[in-house]
């Protein structure tokens, strides 16, 4: 009997076969590390460990570690709080996981650090170690609006900064990674999310081009994604119009991805996972990821079925890129990465790029 596929490890990327691997949560571990995990990692999973802090003086926290999710947003000027995932759906929340690695020393600073980091964002940020890291650590937020991201991360700013100058890298790395989470409850309707999702897959070439990453780990494998390769599905790969409408002629749904590691993972219960970043301790390209994410929304919402057929507009990075454009005060790092990455979006003539401070073009 021929043996089944054969699949990576999420936490050592080890290959294995699939059937010895061990799934929790959706995700693929091989044995070894699946014995040593001392918890789950999903989304919005509020089963954690809550006393890792006081039990664990460094303040980095092992990999299963995952707080209950604090909703960080910013009204009429002021911060604000909630431990109510139901704020997800009058407007979109993102959280970023970002990978570091010290390259100056063996790693004797990386606790102070992380700690360092901690305290200086006020909770936003918590701290957790990866095997794949040699030296370093995954930096994971709560879940923030655009309007926090934009009025209440200037912590994250000096702190990101803070490592750079200390020796840690993540843009120059081979093992660092970079994804962004959007809470699934914000899309309007099933029509809205399946353009926002296949819009990834539709325009890979542009895309691999913005962020400077091709990776094993953000697979543009539009069948995989579609699950149309799983042996549990014999239907025909949904067209252009039942993507455009987010259902099948016969009112049923896409199956499930057959694999984690592709550009977006949707395998999660409460967000899906985009992958396809390379990581960056910059914050003005951090912010140009987020807006990128937060725009891709607002831009697939608004766009039409008609549209999509008659205009391409999921199939192309234009309309985005117009779209962009008209809100030059909502995405400016967005559209600064996009203008000066190459083969992307050129920048019409005249346009003045108004990023945030410190900008730096290829990080």
């Amino acid at each position: 009997m021929p043996r089944s596929p054969r699949v990576t490890c999420e936490e050592c990327s080890d290959s294995m076969f699939q059937d010895d691997a061990v799934t929790s949560n959706g995700y693929l571990y091989c044995q070894n590390c699946y014995d040593n995990m001392e918890g789950n990692d999903d989304d919005y999973d509020s089963d954690s460990d809550s006393s890792s802090y006081d039990n664990n003086h460094n303040s980095i926290n092992s990999y299963g570690y995952h707080p209950s999710p604090q909703f960080y947003d910013f009204v009429d000027g002021v911060r604000t709080m909630s431990m109510n995932s139901r704020v997800t759906k009058v407007k979109p929340f993102v959280g970023i996981e970002l990978e570091t690695e010290d390259k100056n020393n063996s790693g004797d600073n990386l606790h102070k650090d992380a700690r360092h980091i901690r305290e200086l964002t006020d909770g936003l940020i918590y701290v957790k170690d990866d095997c794949s890291l040699r030296n370093g650590f995954e930096m994971v937020s709560h879940p923030m609006s655009l309007d926090f991201v934009h009025n209440g991360t200037e912590s994250l700013r000096a702190g990101l900064g803070h490592l750079r100058k200390n020796g840690y890298r993540a843009w120059t790395t081979s093992n660092c990674g970079q994804h962004i989470h959007i809470s699934k409850n914000s899309f309007m309707n099933p029509a809205h999310e399946m353009k926002f999702l296949y819009f990834i897959f539709r325009n890979k070439k542009t895309l691999i081009n913005f962020v400077g990453r091709n990776s094993q780990y953000a697979q543009y494998d539009l069948d995989a994604f579609l699950g149309v390769e799983s042996d549990y599905w014999n239907g025909p790969k949904p067209t252009l119009i039942e993507v455009a409408k987010g259902m099948r002629k016969d009112g049923g749904y896409v199956p499930s991805q057959t694999y984690r590691n592709l550009a977006v993972n949707r395998l999660n219960e409460y967000t899906h996972e985009l992958r396809i970043f390379r990581p960056s301790l910059r914050y003005e390209t951090l912010l140009s990821y987020i807006e990128f994410v937060y725009c891709l929304f607002e831009y697939t919402k608004v766009i039409t079925a008609s549209q999509v057929i008659k205009e391409n507009a999921i199939n192309n990075f234009d309309g985005l890129a117009d779209y962009a454009r008209s809100f030059p005060d909502v995405y400016p790092n967005f559209i600064w990465k996009m203008h000066t990455r190459p083969d992307v979006s050129k920048a019409p003539d005249g346009w003045i790029n108004k990023p945030s401070k410190d900008k730096k073009e290829n990080e």
